[in-house]
């Protein structure tokens, strides 16, 4: 049992206090804003045949770090990479300008800086009819138009996906399908290929008077409604009627031999979804297409005498 017994508010201290069979503790916290940085891992692989494969492990589209994604790209343009692994697996999306300036260094140069549509945003019926000048499809896309980030003039992207892939990483494998060979390899994305808009209350005032629609207890509030889907440059979207995105080209569980091997750390050769990228690299192929999640071994606490999950883990480097 573990309660706050303190406010959450921004530089104020946290204290946690509860039991644990029968002692008593409590830990006190001081809580900040912690800003990680997305571009988690970066490395480069030898292939077989002597070319130099990169890696980046990519967590979040944040543009307060597209700085560090430039230098990422800065390093594998001078270590001459000419395949690239994108790790997305737990990449949940975030700014679409940082995933143009990410696609603007993967697509193949003659894409890059002309005008050339990344995506299009197709709104929903209401804006496209009410502002056809901002909302209409000709309209509204992003570009494959950022030129300030080292273009690796790839032909083909080993994308490596999961159920927490959403959004704006989804965005980035679908598209660059139109442009270049996406070999995804996994397992079925999340599903989230809207858009949305951030509406505060103060947005919505009374027309001529300035007064508010809305009572002062929800001045801090948010809301994000959906206002359409994305395509890409084939006015394609993703089917997600089944509540899911699109399924890998190589399905591939990174839980496998869990209980023989333990987790490697994202980034080792020997970790499961890279290992089969880099056997796709090597060989076109991919041998062990393994998708089913190890069986969970149950134990009994000599505690809590409750059945718990045993996992033999290592330190994962994020």
């Amino acid at each position: 049992m573990i309660s706050i017994t303190t406010g959450l508010s921004e530089d104020t201290n946290v204290t946690f206090s509860g039991t644990r069979g029968t002692d008593a503790f409590e830990y006190t916290m001081s809580t900040a804003d912690v800003n990680i940085n997305p571009v988690a891992k970066v490395s480069t692989f030898t292939l077989d045949d002597g070319r130099t494969a990169g890696y980046l492990l990519f967590n979040e589209y944040k543009d307060a770090f597209d700085d560090d994604l430039k230098a990422a790209f800065d390093l594998f343009k001078q270590q001459g990479v000419s395949e690239l692994v994108l790790d997305l697996r737990y990449n949940n999306g975030g700014s679409l300008a940082t995933a143009v300036s990410l696609c603007s260094g993967i697509a193949p140069e003659e894409a890059v800086g002309q005008d050339k549509p990344l995506l299009y945003y197709d709104f929903n019926k209401t804006l496209k009819q009410s502002y056809p000048e901002t909302y209409a499809l000709e309209n509204a896309a992003e570009l494959l138009n950022d030129t300030t980030i080292a273009n690796l003039n790839l032909s083909r992207l080993i994308a490596l996906c999961g159920p927490d892939t959403y959004s704006a990483a989804e965005a980035t494998i679908w598209g660059l399908k139109p442009y270049m060979d996406v070999v995804t390899i996994g397992e079925t994305t999340g599903g989230k290929n809207t858009m949305m808009f951030g509406l505060a209350p103060s947005d919505f005032t009374y027309t001529g008077t300035g007064r508010p629609y809305y009572s002062s207890t929800i001045d801090n509030w948010l809301a994000f409604p959906i206002v359409g889907q994305y395509l890409n440059a084939n006015l394609e979207a993703f089917d997600t009627t089944d509540g899911d995105g699109f399924a890998p080209d190589y399905e591939v569980n990174e839980l496998e031999n869990l209980f023989f091997k333990g987790l490697y750390d994202l980034g080792e050769p020997e970790e499961p979804l890279l290992r089969a990228a880099l056997e796709y690299l090597n060989t076109g192929a991919i041998s062990a297409n393994k998708s089913v999640a190890p069986e969970m071994v149950k134990i009994t606490s000599s505690v809590a005498q409750k059945p718990h999950l045993c996992f033999k883990r290592q330190k994962v480097e994020l």
